[in-house]
């Protein structure tokens, strides 16, 4: 018997379709397979709230919340065993204190930062790469970078 038959069983009879979630309960567990892994749980519940709630509702919010609370809990648990999360080198693991620091600290201090900076006093963006000779290339040619050189960046590229 199949995930889609085992759900058809939870909705009513064996012989009523399946037209998602009905319940939110339906979203973690069914008769056949017990819990849902986390992929097909994410699933179900997208479905469950785009049915019932709508698009534009508080529903995707909290739904968003919760993703974000369980991927921070599985982080915690793949550090802790040993496994390890890859920082932006791909080569170095962060350290839980690491982890925590970056996810509890620095980055509400960002957003916030961000928030006051361009909601409070409506400052705008400027890239610091739209004086660059060497721009969109910047990576491959640092020295006409405005950013990396400085003052001391040499005339040259597309901009020259």
């Amino acid at each position: 018997m199949g995930r889609q038959q085992a759900v058809q069983g939870v909705v009513g009879g064996m012989n009523e379709e399946w037209n998602g979630p009905q319940s939110l309960w339906q979203c973690f567990w069914s008769k056949e397979h017990g819990f849902y892994e986390h992929y097909e749980r994410n699933e179900y519940l997208e479905e469950y709230i785009h049915t019932k709630y709508g698009e534009k509702s508080i529903a995707w919010e909290l739904l968003f919340k919760y993703w974000d609370i369980c991927e921070f809990f599985r982080d915690i648990r793949t550090i802790t065993k040993g496994d390890g999360i890859y920082y932006k080198d791909w080569e170095t693991k962060m350290t839980l204190r690491y982890y925590l620091y970056i996810t509890l600290i620095h980055s509400p201090c960002i957003s916030v930062w961000n928030y006051i900076k361009y909601d409070v006093f409506k400052m705008t963006y400027e890239d610091p790469h739209i004086g660059c000779y060497s721009y969109p290339n910047c990576d491959e040619a640092p020295m006409g970078c405005k950013k990396v050189m400085g003052d001391e960046v040499e005339p040259y590229g597309h901009r020259d």
